[in-house]
């Protein structure tokens, strides 16, 4: 066939947590890159519509326009396909002009929008994409059920030269530590992301340790937080840049219990971080990463609505040796190797 021109498309986005889920659309296909013949995949940054205010502005922002939906029409006439990525759709100049295959990839649930009727809603009244890359099973069948296009999951993968496994990994004794890296881009999601579950948990259980890898934002909330629920001998903030392989060496596993997909990847990098040193992990039944999860019994599913941790936790530690071995067959699943074999056969059938 001829080359495929893989085109990721970014914008500014409004919020850092999209700012963020951008950032790991661009080292997924950084890994695409690395693993592929470059002649057969290459790269090209869009932006979106901007706003200019001013005459001056305004003026520079027609030129804008004109070249760059020019930019789009003759990119249309160089390649196969394009392949726009995003958080959630959006609307770029000249996109009607292509006439060549679309391929649309998010990793967020219903492509970011809040509700499975938004998302079935959005599938229906949009035509310009030939074929989606979704998280689950259950957002492809939405998208395939309606027979316009076509829809594939794709699990992430995780560059293999970063694991450590251990040859053996110790089961938790007297203290289980965890980590988690997923801290929330607004006060409401101390709620949605499981903190306050997680503290209020540990405040019956002080042998359960937690390590906060912390974002600079609402720390004087999580101060008093943790103050509240009296866990402040339990809890380890971490706010700065560090190094990462030194934190997941000192816990047992990793710990995401998402209450709202909204505005959070389906599946966090923490959880992989873990997963790929044989550490396994808890994470809540309403997020995508869930079913691999179970699949390689490489952690715990927490069932949604479930506050108590207790019993997760127990159940944790009392099959922890064989949630460890789930994650090592689960982390060389994960190997960019499958990842990239499974985008040349979707991009081969979308063309």
């Amino acid at each position: 066939m001829s080359k495929i021109r893989l085109k990721v498309a970014y914008y500014t986005p409004k919020t850092d947590s999209l700012s963020l889920m951008s950032d790991g659309i661009s080292k997924d296909v950084a890994l695409l890159f690395d693993h592929t013949n470059k002649a057969y995949l290459n790269r090209t940054t869009l932006f979106p519509n901007c706003a200019p205010k001013g005459i001056f502005p305004r003026i520079v922002g027609v030129f804008y326009r004109v070249w760059f939906i020019a930019k789009f029409y003759l990119l249309d006439q160089l390649v196969d396909l394009h392949f726009i990525s995003s958080p959630r759709p959006i609307n770029l100049l000249g996109l009607s002009l292509i006439r060549k295959p679309i391929v649309f990839s998010s990793p967020t649930k219903f492509l970011g929008f809040e509700t499975s009727n938004e998302f079935n809603d959005f599938v229906t009244r949009e035509q310009k994409y030939r074929a989606y890359i979704v998280v689950d099973d259950e957002d492809a069948s939405i998208i395939n059920n309606q027979g316009k296009t076509f829809a594939k999951v794709i699990i992430p993968s995780v560059e293999h030269s970063k694991k450590t496994l251990q040859s053996i990994v110790e089961p938790p004794q007297d203290e289980v530590r965890f980590i988690f890296a997923s801290s929330p881009w607004s006060f409401e999601q101390f709620e949605t992301k499981g903190l306050a579950s997680m503290f209020r948990t540990m405040s019956t259980n002080p042998k359960v340790s937690l390590f906060l890898l912390w974002r600079g934002l609402f720390r004087s909330e999580l101060d008093q937080y943790i103050r509240d629920y009296k866990v402040e001998s339990q809890v380890t903030v971490i706010d700065e840049i560090v190094d990462i392989d030194e934190y997941y060496n000192m816990v047992h596993g990793a710990i995401a219990i998402f209450s709202s997909m909204k505005n959070n990847k389906a599946y966090p990098n923490s959880i992989f971080d873990s997963i790929i040193r044989g550490k396994p992990v808890i994470v809540s039944s309403n997020m995508p990463i869930s079913g691999i999860i179970a699949k390689y019994k490489a952690g715990i599913v927490l069932k949604l609505g479930q506050d108590d941790l207790s019993d997760v936790i127990k159940e944790y530690v009392a099959k922890y040796e064989i949630l460890s071995k789930g994650a090592v067959a689960l982390s060389e699943y994960l190997s960019p190797e499958r990842y990239v074999q499974e985008y040349e056969k979707f991009l081969d059938k979308t063309v």
